[in-house]
């Protein structure tokens, strides 16, 4: 899976005080590695719904405010609609690969030594003033821009995956617009910008065809996870989740 691992803070570092998202319309995240495009996302926002389709075309919606994210995986002619709350992943380090870019974006921020810093400097991306925050831990070191002008928080996601007590008071409830990290072992620059449109858009978008059966994958992959270690669950997420 394309990593960038201190950009888990970045993704959406919406800590603030959660009382239901009002954004609605699309985001589009845009990820490099040393320069070079490694992926392109759009997701599609209403409150606290969120749509988008994984590396192989599966759909994927997921609930921000409780963080459940469903799918459809396919057996000959049946299709069933699968379950996974994502709180089950914090013990995985990396998100598994069927989240493409998504995972990629939010990558893993669980360093107790990750030091933020707010700096004085903002300047304009995509239309939205941002503000410039160093990140550094003895990993690597990020350059991040944020805005508070998106009304979209992903509080109970971060709350969820991510350790966010170190944070700095300024960044809670801000909103990514742009990252570059670098791992200070290999000197490997990862990077993401993310674009902003605000539009009406369907309630159908959010929706399952009527009728299909649901099973709820947690409680196994909790299972899973006490006699298997985090790469064998990835993999067998991944198998599992193939379109």
């Amino acid at each position: 899976m394309k990593k960038l691992s201190v950009l888990s803070l970045t993704l959406f570092i919406a800590t603030a005080s959660f009382a239901g998202n009002s954004f609605t319309g699309n985001i589009t995240i845009s990820t490099t590695k040393n320069g070079a495009d490694t992926g392109k996302l759009t997701m599609v926002v209403k409150n606290d719904q969120m749509a988008f389709a994984g590396p192989e075309g599966q759909p994927l919606l997921l609930n921000i405010s409780n963080g459940d994210l469903k799918t459809i995986i396919r057996q000959g002619n049946q299709q069933t609609i699968v379950k996974l709350n994502l709180g089950i992943f914090s013990s995985l380090g990396n998100l598994p690969s069927f989240l493409g870019p998504f995972g990629s974006y939010w990558g893993n921020a669980n360093d107790s030594d990750t030091k933020v810093h707010a700096t004085s400097e903002t300047q304009t991306i995509n239309g939205y003033s941002c503000k410039k925050y160093l990140i550094k831990n003895k990993k690597e070191e990020t350059t991040l821009w944020v805005t508070n002008d998106v009304p979209l928080s992903l509080e109970p996601l971060m709350n969820m995956l991510v350790k966010t007590e170190y944070l700095d008071k300024e960044l809670k409830g801000a909103f990514p617009m742009q990252a570059t990290t670098k791992n200070l072992t290999t000197g490997e620059v990862n990077a993401f910008q993310v674009s902003v449109e605000k539009k009406p858009v369907e309630d159908k978008l959010f929706e399952f065809p009527a009728g299909l059966m649901e099973m709820d994958m947690t409680p196994l992959i909790e299972q899973m996870l006490q006699n298997s270690t985090p790469e064998q669950v990835r993999s067998m997420l991944d198998q599992m989740m193939k379109f």
